[in-house]
């Protein structure tokens, strides 16, 4: 789903500075419960993901090896068949090269809330972790369109691919 955010919140981060207060456009993936998905194209979606095993939600399909990428562990849900995600772990490739990893307990989110947001400005992607066992990935337009990889899609605009 595409949303708008101020420029400046990107251009600061990357640039370093803000040169406009235009808006950017973005797409959004939502990952929630036993998960059920929105990909970044709209397409509405259930997977029923393997548990006690890490699964890639979303990457950058762009660079090799990606950029950033977003894992969940699953675990069964009341003793199954259903999963739920149990860890949500954000791993962001810094301007400098290194690689900067967010984990985080999805049972602590779920129960206390509100969410929590981790920013990897350099290659203009967010991840915002939610009551509920909610992931929303955020990927920036149009460096991203055509550019990602895995259960949220491919970010072409095409939902019947997702």
């Amino acid at each position: 789903m595409q949303t708008y955010v101020p420029v400046v919140l990107i251009l600061m981060a990357v640039l370093g500075k803000c040169s406009s207060q235009g808006t950017i456009a973005t797409d959004d993936c939502t990952v929630c419960g036993d998960p059920h998905i929105v990909t970044f194209d709209g397409k509405r979606k259930r997977d029923n993901l393997v548990p006690g095993v890490w699964h890639v939600l979303s990457q950058d399909n762009v660079n090799t090896p990606p950029r950033w990428m977003v894992t969940a562990l699953t675990e069964f849900h009341k003793g199954g068949p259903r999963t739920k995600l149990l860890t949500v772990s954000f791993t962001c490739k810094l301007i400098d090269g290194t690689d900067n990893v967010d984990t985080v307990d999805m049972a602590t989110v779920a129960q206390f809330g509100p969410g929590q947001v981790f920013d990897c400005p350099s290659q203009q992607v967010s991840i915002t972790i939610g009551p509920r066992r909610c992931v929303k990935i955020t990927v920036a337009e149009p460096r991203w369109i055509d550019g990602t990889a895995g259960p949220c899609g491919d970010n072409d605009g095409d939902k019947t691919n997702d």
